[in-house]
């Protein structure tokens, strides 16, 4: 797992060649709302890119982690499927519901039948090599949904110039990660971490827990600012010294 971590610049490199090489079909109808739909490590893209969408998107932008979709999906819907492996079955069920209403479709996955739906429903599909754990491929779920988002004129990103930023900014900054990382993980060692993020970022505290839970195989939980500061905040007064907060900042 720490190798495949250690490659995230190159795993945005090869989404980034995928999304260049890609020719989608462009929509024969508004879109009027968005729903991402993934679990897990094939799921958590979602949940960053719906946050980072909700000030630069016009139409809602929600996630769905669950068999069934809401009833308000019908033919001005682009449902997003993202499945590593292809066989998640919450979402190859999602998908097929979403089919019977007429939705615009977009695929993210590695092979399985989901991968199947789109080549025999002629979907837009991005897809990635398979066979390793789905959360250690996050770079290109993130990078192909920020990409579907922006071709289907949802979100204004600039994907490719920001894609090839990303890659320059972590091949010179990853020594620094990887010192800054191992310093946090002796913080760390022994407590139980509680990760705050403010709103729309609070996927990104989603992602450390996930991580702490799967590679770690150690409790966490996250929270959301300012909504903590009206009840979470309260609980801290009967704490204990085996748990440590950790507040994300932005710049």
């Amino acid at each position: 797992m720490k190798s495949l971590i250690e490659q995230f610049s190159h795993h945005i490199k090869e989404a980034l060649e995928s999304i260049k090489a890609s020719s989608f079909q462009e929509p024969s109808r508004p879109i009027h709302n968005v729903l991402i739909t993934g679990l897990g490590g094939s799921g958590i893209g979602g949940t960053i890119i719906a946050g980072l969408a909700s000030n630069l998107s016009k139409v809602p932008v929600l996630v769905n982690k669950d068999y069934s979709i809401p009833a308000f999906v019908n033919e001005n819907t682009l449902l997003v499927a993202c499945s590593y492996s292809g066989n998640t079955e919450e979402t190859v069920w999602a998908t097929k519901e979403a089919l019977k209403r007429g939705a615009i479709i977009a695929c993210i996955s590695s092979g399985g039948e989901l991968m199947n739906i789109a080549r025999e429903e002629k979907l837009n599909l991005l897809s990635m090599q398979g066979g390793n754990p789905p959360r250690s491929m996050f770079a290109y779920s993130f990078s192909y949904l920020a990409y579907i988002l922006e071709f289907y004129g949802i979100a204004r990103f600039n994907v490719k110039s920001d894609l090839e930023n990303s890659i320059r900014l972590l091949e010179d900054s990853e020594e620094h990660c990887r010192q800054t990382a191992q310093q946090l993980a002796h913080k760390l060692k022994g407590t139980i971490p509680v990760i705050y993020a403010v709103s729309g970022q609070a996927g990104i505290a989603s992602r450390w827990r996930q991580q702490f839970n799967e590679n770690a195989k150690m409790l966490c939980w996250e929270a959301e600012i300012p909504e903590m500061n009206h009840n979470e905040l309260v609980g801290w007064e009967g704490g204990s010294d085996n748990f440590a907060a950790v507040f994300l900042r932005n710049s």
